[in-house]
Formats: structure tokens, C-alpha cells, sequence
């Protein structure tokens, strides 16, 4: 079924239909050494007569290095921009002049869009550091409901949370493993930012972790259902419903989780369970 959605395919049949040249962008996910790769192409197809049959020559073209920077340059200053123009508002107000209760609640405000920006421009580091292998993890003891309950915490500043709620399933496991904490935080944040931003105002998200032997199961629960042809596309590096230039949310959900965390993602969406994403990781790093 994802063939449908396959640039490559399309490239084909495009030329099939008008004898003529075709080029469409295609994205593979591949494992090379046991960790993902993600490819962006241009796939060109040419028809060619040989023979009095009709042939058609296929070539592709490595743009993954022009898509990964466009990617990241685009969504690193569209969401820069969007905090620091909060900032600069909020700082505008208190320059103005207030009434002191008014005033502590801006320089809070002031405060949290800082640390938007500061958590931005790390998030984008470490996104490039792991495309290139580069990225340093600190393993240590940690706290499954601890660490689900800061990950709520921090997102319940964002703008994306308004008018919609947080809960923690009430049969989740209280348990101790092994992991990195600041990615995992991060891989957290994404999937419950993803969630809250499929939800309808007043609605619901649930998180919680399910402890299975040797394995932690950590889940986000939404009540809107992904349509069949974005299904088939998540996790690609260069897909997203959000624009042009968007598309690293499940993707770096994904690279960071299966490259660095020994983890494994999934999901389920479908109208009788809704849209479940999931991550499972080793209790213990030693494990594999």
C-alpha cells in the first residue's frame, strides 16, 4: 500500500502515461549497521525506444544532504522566530510599564519563552548530532512515572496544551530502568506535542507505561484518527501535514529512540482504538 505514495512508482507511471520524462521525490528509510538511515531522491523516469520496444530508465539523485538542511533550517527558524517574537513582546509590556502583579506574571512569562528558545536551538543540535553519529549519551537510574510526570510538566506551558488535557493512566507502572533522560524527555515531549496538536479543543491525551518483563512500554493516546495515506508516510524524514519545511517530529522520535535508545516505535490508529503511539525500551541497558 505505501507503494501508492512512492515517488519512484509515480515517477513511472507519470512517464508511462505521457512519453515523456518524469522526475519526482522519493524518501527510503533504510538500516545500515543496525541504525536507521533516512534518503531523500529525485527519481527521474526516461522513456527510451530500443529495439522498436519502449524502455524506461530510471536514475536517482542523492538530495538527502540539501532536504536535511532545508528541513532543518526552515522549521529551526520558523519556531525561533515564533518564541523570540513572543519574547520580544512580552519584554515590550514590561518596558511600558504595569502594576506590579501584572509585572511578575510577565517576567514569568519572559522566563518560560527563553527557555523555549534555549530548548529550540538544543533541539536542533542534537537532531544534526544524530544524523551524523555524533551524539554523546549519558546513561543512568530512572523513574518511569517521575519522568512522565516532568515530561507533562514541561508541556504544559506550550501553547498547544490550551484548553485541552494531560492524564496519566491510572493502571501505569511505577518502575525504575536505564536510559538516557534528556533523550528520552525529548522523544516524550514529541509525542505528546504531536498528540495535543491532533486534539480538539477540550479534548483529552493519555500517557502511561506498561512494564513487561525485560521491556518498558511508554504510550500517547489521542482520540483523532491519521488517515490511511499519512500513515503510510510517518517517521519519513521529509513528510509532514504541516507545510512545506516541516516534518521531523515522528521522525526524530523515531532516529532517536531506535539509534541511540535501543528502543523500538510504533503506533496504531484506526476508529475503534483512536491513535496510540508507542516506545519500548529495555529495562536495563546491558539488555539487548
Amino acid at each position: 500500500m505505501s507503494c501508492a505514495y512512492c515517488g519512484a512508482v509515480n515517477a513511472i507511471l507519470e512517464s508511462q502515461n505521457t512519453g515523456t520524462k518524469s522526475t519526482k521525490e522519493t524518501r527510503i528509510t533504510t538500516f545500515a549497521d543496525g541504525k536507521l538511515k533516512s534518503l531523500d531522491l529525485n527519481v527521474t523516469s526516461t522513456p527510451v525506444t530500443l529495439g522498436g520496444q519502449i524502455f524506461y530508465a530510471l536514475t536517482f539523485e542523492d538530495i538527502s544532504d540539501k532536504k536535511r538542511r532545508d528541513a532543518l533550517e526552515r522549521i529551526f527558524f520558523h519556531d525561533l522566530l515564533n518564541s523570540a517574537g513572543g519574547l520580544y513582546g512580552l519584554l515590550s509590556l514590561l518596558k511600558e510599564g504595569t502594576a506590579p502583579d501584572s509585572e511578575r506574571e510577565l517576567i514569568d512569562l519572559s522566563e518560560e519563552a527563553s527557555r523555549e528558545i534555549i530548548e529550540e536551538i538544543l533541539l536542533h543540535r542534537q537532531i544534526l548530532a544524530a544524523e551524523i553519529g555524533d551524539l554523546q549519551i549519558k546513561i543512568e537510574p530512572v523513574n518511569s512515572i517521575e519522568l512522565l510526570k516532568s515530561a507533562i510538566g514541561k508541556i504544559k506551558s506550550h501553547k498547544e496544551v490550551i484548553n485541552k488535557r494531560i492524564v496519566i493512566a491510572e493502571n501505569s507502572s511505577d518502575v525504575d530502568f536505564e536510559t538516557d533522560r534528556v533523550l528520552f524527555q525529548r522523544v516524550t515531549l514529541n509525542l505528546l506535542k504531536n498528540a495535543l496538536e491532533a486534539t480538539q479543543p477540550n479534548g483529552l491525551v493519555i500517557a502511561g507505561v506498561e512494564s513487561k518483563r525485560e521491556k518498558i512500554r511508554f504510550w500517547v493516546k489521542n482520540y483523532a484518527v491519521i488517515p490511511a495515506d499519512v500513515q503510510m508516510q510517518l517517521f519519513q524524514r521529509s513528510f509532514s501535514t504541516k507545510g512545506h519545511g516541516r516534518g521531523l517530529g515522528t521522525y526524530s522520535i523515531r532516529l532517536l529512540t531506535e539509534n541511540y535508545m535501543k528502543g523500538n516505535v510504533s503506533f496504531i490508529s484506526n476508529e475503534k482504538e483512536r491513535t496510540i503511539f508507542s516506545i519500548e525500551l529495555n529495562k536495563s541497558w546491558s539488555c539487548d
